[in-house]
């Protein structure tokens, strides 16, 4: 329907942008509120260290290791490579997930406990390293192209903003 929406003449698509704009942040937010809701804090107690070792394993391994699969051939500097290999912080879709299948693995009798937990930590941990690594990593680089960053996030549709 947003492709649909996106390509035709009839109506300007300005004002509509504006408000997802607007709206996707709230909601997500809110979504995030009531997921958080749902995680015990003692379970993450309980599961910090593996959790934890887990972050570790795909920070430093899992995702630059996809990164770097994922973009040869491309043309890009081995720079922007790590870059793009360096970031890729867990989010909604990652909770969200989780939960459902807690949720549906708890009403057919599988105790799974600390699925959500772990997934928590998993997301608090990626968007604090991330978050304060990607100024530093950049620097470090010397990569100043916004569209890399865009498209390390997966946003392909702002790359065109930038150029």
């Amino acid at each position: 329907m947003g492709f649909v929406i996106a390509n035709q003449r009839l109506t300007p698509f300005g004002s509509i942008r504006v408000l997802t704009e607007t709206l996707e942040p709230l909601i997500i937010g809110i979504l995030f509120i009531m997921l958080a809701a749902m995680v015990d804090l003692s379970a993450m107690g309980r599961y910090l260290l593996p959790a934890l070792a887990l972050v570790a394993v795909y920070v430093l391994v899992a995702r630059p290791l996809v990164g770097f699969v994922a973009t040869h051939g491309l043309g890009y500097s081995h720079a922007q490579r790590i870059f793009m290999g360096a970031l890729h912080p867990r989010g909604i879709v990652a909770a969200a997930t989780a939960s459902l299948f807690a949720l549906n693995l708890a009403e057919v009798g599988v105790d799974f406990p600390e699925m959500v937990p772990v997934v928590f930590i998993v997301i608090l941990a990626t968007v604090v390293i991330y978050g304060l690594g990607t100024p530093v990593l950049s620097r470090v680089l010397k990569i100043a192209d916004p569209a890399l960053v865009l498209l390390s996030m997966g946003n392909s549709a702002g790359l065109s903003t930038w150029h």
